[in-house]
C-alpha cells in the first residue's frame, strides 16, 4: 500500500517539474509581448494559475484518503468473500460428512439385507431338499401300498371274506386314503381295492366313486366297469348299471359275472326275455353260478312260466354255507314262487351272513308278496315300495 502511495506522489511531482522548469519555490518571470516597456508603469498581474505545493499536497492527501478508503473497502470485500468461501466450504464439508455417514450406515444395512437374503435362500434350499426327500419317501410308501393292493383289486366284493382278510383290506384302504389325502394320486388297482373295501362295508356311494376313478385311469379294464355296474345296481340306478355291464362285456365278452348282473338289470327294467337270455349266457360260462340260476327262476316266473320255474328251482343246488348273496337270490326265487316260509328262512340266513342284504330286501320287488308280512318287517324293517 505504501509503495502505491509513493509511486503516485513521485509521478505527480515529476509531472509538475515537467510543467514548471526552473521551479524554485516562486513563480518564474515571464516575458509577455504585450507587456509595457521597461520603465513603464507596472500594471497589476493576474494571479499565477500554476498549482502551489500546498494545493498539490492537499490533492495528494485527498488521493491518499481515497485510496485508503478504497483499500479499506477492498479489504472489507475480501473479508466478506473469505467469509462466504468459508461458509460454503463448511457447508460442503458438512454435507459430505453427512452423506458419508448415511452411506456408511446404508452400506451396513445393505450388507445386513444381503446376509439375510443369503440366509433365507440357504434355508429355502434346505427346506426344498427336505420336502423332496419327504415326497420321495411318501412316493416309495405309496408304491409299496399300490403293490399290496393288487391282490385285493381282483376280489369280488359280493363274496363274503374271512375276517382276517377283511381286516387286511380295511387297513390297506386307510393307508391308500392317507396318500390320496396328501395329494398323491393312486393307480387303478389301488382304487379298485378301496372300492372293494367300501362295498364290503355297504358304503356304495364311496365305492362307486373309487370304481369311477379306476375306470377313468384304466378305461380298458372290464373289472372296473363290471364293479361300477354292480354298485350302481345296489343304488337302484338300473339304466346306468346296464350300460356299465354292457361296457364290461364289450371289453371282455366272456365275463360271466357281467352277463349275470346284466340279466338282473334287464329284469329290474322289466325286460324279462332279454334278462333270461343274459342269464342263460352267464350259466353257460359258469355252470356253478348258483346266483344266476336263482335269478333265472325269477325271470321265468315274471314271464308266467311257473311250471318251468318250479322245475328249475328244484334242480338248483343249495347255496353255499357262507354265500350270503346266494342265499339272498334263493330267497327272492322262493318269494316269487309263493313259498313264504322258505323265503323268510333263506332271507334270514342271507342277512346273518351279509347284513347289507337287509337294506336290499327293503325295496327289492321280488319280496313284494312279503312286504306287509310282520315277520318280514321284523327281519328287515319297514321299507318303501319300489317304483314300478
Amino acid at each position: 500500500m505504501r509503495t502505491l502511495r509513493l509511486a503516485v506522489f513521485v509521478s505527480t511531482v515529476t509531472l509538475l517539474l515537467a510543467l514548471s522548469p526552473g521551479f524554485s519555490g516562486q513563480a518564474p518571470p515571464r516575458t509577455d509581448p504585450a507587456a509595457p516597456a521597461k520603465g513603464a508603469e507596472a500594471q497589476p498581474q493576474p494571479a499565477d494559475q500554476t498549482p502551489s505545493l500546498e494545493h498539490l499536497a492537499g490533492h495528494i492527501e485527498a488521493t491518499d484518503q481515497a485510496m485508503a478508503a478504497a483499500a479499506t473497502a477492498s479489504q472489507a470485500a475480501g473479508q466478506n468473500a473469505n467469509l462466504v468461501i468459508w461458509v460454503v466450504g463448511f457447508l460442503f464439508t458438512l454435507v459430505t460428512a453427512v452423506a458419508g455417514v448415511l452411506a456408511f450406515f446404508g452400506f451396513r444395512n445393505l450388507n445386513d439385507l444381503r446376509r439375510q437374503a443369503e440366509q433365507s435362500a440357504a434355508s429355502a434350499a434346505k427346506s426344498a431338499k427336505a420336502a423332496d426327500e419327504y415326497v420321495n419317501r411318501m412316493n416309495t410308501l405309496r408304491q409299496k401300498a399300490e403293490d399290496d393292493a393288487r391282490p385285493f383289486a381282483s376280489l369280488d366284493p359280493t363274496k363274503d371274506m374271512p375276517p382276517a382278510l377283511k381286516q387286511q383290506l380295511a387297513d390297506l384302504s386307510r393307508r391308500l386314503e392317507l396318500f390320496e389325502a396328501l395329494g398323491l394320486p393312486l393307480d387303478a388297482d389301488a382304487c379298485l381295492a378301496r372300492g372293494n373295501d367300501y362295498f364290503s362295508r355297504g358304503d356304495y356311494a364311496s365305492a362307486l366313486a373309487c370304481y369311477d376313478r379306476a375306470a377313468e385311469l384304466k378305461p380298458g379294464s372290464a373289472s372296473a366297469h363290471y364293479k361300477r355296474g354292480l354298485t350302481l345296481g345296489r343304488l337302484g340306478r338300473w339304466d346306468e348299471s346296464l350300460a356299465a355291464h354292457d361296457r364290461a362285456i364289450a371289453l371282455e365278452k366272456d365275463h360271466p359275472s357281467a352277463h349275470r348282473n346284466r340279466g338282473v338289470d334287464l329284469q329290474r327294467l322289466g325286460r324279462h326275455e332279454e334278462a333270461l337270455a343274459a342269464l342263460d349266457r352267464a350259466i353257460q360260462l359258469n355252470p356253478c353260478d348258483a346266483s344266476a340260476r336263482f335269478v333265472r327262476v325269477v325271470a321265468l316266473i315274471a314271464l308266467g312260466r311257473i311250471e318251468e320255474a318250479n322245475g328249475a328251482f328244484d334242480r338248483l343246488p343249495e347255496a353255499g354255507p357262507d354265500d350270503g348273496y346266494g342265499h339272498y337270490n334263493r330267497a327272492c326265487a322262493l318269494a316269487r314262487l309263493g313259498r313264504r316260509a322258505d323265503a323268510l328262512a333263506g332271507l334270514r340266513e342271507a342277512v346273518r351272513l351279509d347284513p347289507k342284504c337287509k337294506v336290499s330286501a327293503k325295496t327289492d320287488p321280488d319280496f313284494e308278496s312279503l312286504r306287509s308280512d310282520p315277520d318280514f318287517q321284523a327281519l328287515v324293517g319297514p321299507g318303501d315300495k319300489p317304483p314300478a
